[in-house]
């Protein structure tokens, strides 16, 4: 019985510490727990936002990472509701292009500050982030952003073919995603 509590204690401890292979995920506050999310899956949704106007429209991009298998024909439709079995979490970051732009255009590298309460969606900014986990055999989500959200960035670090890197770190309140991570834009 020792041993078997010796190696479950040694298991979780070097889990935590990022030793047992999964060290690459986003670290996530919510509704007073926290956890990260190391993906399974990622994907990318385009839409364009704003005044239908070709000078004020912008392209919004939303990154996804999560800990199953996301629906190889995803729209935003079909992503709620899918994290609601057991063990299952989702994170969404949200940013905003420059104006003019449109869902044809590409993401661009840089950094995208926070935009500071609800201030609408300005040009070059995160638009902030969700959370969805399982609870009870459903899907809860918790919105990083609005009012709450006083400071953060996401940064695009390099975009290569189909897939995106960056890193994130935005908060809103007691909520907040941060980490390092990779998208597929297909």
């Amino acid at each position: 019985m020792r041993v078997k509590i010796g190696i479950i204690m040694i298991c979780v401890i070097a889990s935590a510490c990022g030793m047992m292979g999964g060290g690459s995920g986003i670290s996530v506050g919510y509704d007073g727990s926290s956890g990260s999310v190391s993906p399974t899956s990622t994907a990318m949704l385009v839409d364009t936002v704003g005044d239908s106007s070709s000078d004020k429209k912008m392209v919004s991009h939303t990154f996804v990472i999560a800990n199953y298998e996301l629906d190889e024909k995803l729209t935003k439709m079909k992503l709620q509701g899918s994290a609601k079995e057991d063990g299952r979490m989702r994170v969404e970051i949200t940013i905003i292009g420059a104006k003019g732009t449109d869902k044809e255009t590409a993401v661009k590298p840089g950094e995208y500050t926070a935009r500071e309460g609800n201030v609408g969606s300005p040009e070059n900014s995160v638009n902030g982030g969700r959370i969805a986990y399982s609870e009870d055999g459903k899907e809860k989500r918790v919105y990083v952003g609005g009012a709450d959200m006083k400071a953060g960035k996401v940064t695009i670090d390099s975009v290569s073919g189909d897939t995106i890197s960056g890193e994130v770190d935005i908060s809103a309140g007691d909520n907040y995603i941060k980490g390092k991570f990779t998208a597929k834009t297909k």
